[in-house]
């Protein structure tokens, strides 16, 4: 059994991927959520910092994060761990401050 599409179904096919795709395109150069140079307060409270990053261990040794490490290529997803406590966040401060 074959399954004939006429040319008016062919035509209102092409035209639905057509608009996909310039939808897909019209999106491409536009920034996601673009924010002001600075943040400011946020509920009140003035930033102290102006980034934090967690801790990340492989194994029991911590990563630095401001330096880029070799990872063995036979190293697993579950040697890596994250110390996700508020504590223990680390924190930037701009140079302004």
């Amino acid at each position: 059994m074959s399954v004939c599409l006429k040319p008016g179904k062919i035509i209102v096919l092409l035209g639905m991927l057509a608009a996909f795709m310039l939808s897909d395109f019209a999106r491409a150069g536009v920034e996601w959520q673009t924010y002001p140079g600075s943040t400011g307060e946020f509920n009140g409270t003035v930033p102290i910092a102006d980034s934090a990053s967690v801790p990340v261990y492989q194994g029991s040794v911590q990563l630095d994060p401001a330096a880029s490490h070799d990872v063995a290529f036979s190293a697993k997803p579950n040697e890596f761990s994250v110390d996700d406590d508020a504590a223990n966040l680390i924190v930037a401060k701009s140079s302004g401050q």
